[in-house]
């Protein structure tokens, strides 16, 4: 993944996805440049995002934990976004989305056998 990255969005939107990208860097610095647009961010789990943005009639949204070790990359967004969305979230890998799925049905089976035998 590069060092740095400059995205140029207008009156439409962009989905950028990290979720799988190695990052050969500690720090990534991106400038985003957005008007009239949404831009959505995925990101791995391990990674800190620091925003210094100049927002006019915008929003952004950091979905990411606060801080993570101070080995974890830092992703730095830089820019101007006038009448845009900026979202920063979590992806998730399919196989954990998998796993997860099983294990919440599986505790539905557990817990209502065990209320069963409770109730007896």
């Amino acid at each position: 993944m590069p060092n740095n990255i400059t995205i140029y969005s207008l009156f439409g939107g962009s989905e950028i996805d990290f979720s799988q990208a190695k990052f050969q860097s500690p720090n990534v610095n991106i400038k985003i440049y957005s008007l009239f647009s949404g831009n959505e961010f995925f990101l791995p789990e391990q990674i800190n995002v620091n925003t210094s943005t100049v927002s006019i009639f915008s929003g952004v949204e950091n979905h990411t934990a606060s801080h993570h070790s101070q080995h974890s990359p830092i992703l730095h967004v830089e820019g101007v976004i006038l009448f845009s969305g900026l979202n920063f979230k979590i992806k998730t890998p399919f196989k954990e989305q998998f796993f997860n799925l099983a294990k919440s049905i599986r505790a539905l089976f557990v817990d209502s056998s065990d209320s069963k035998y409770k109730n007896s």
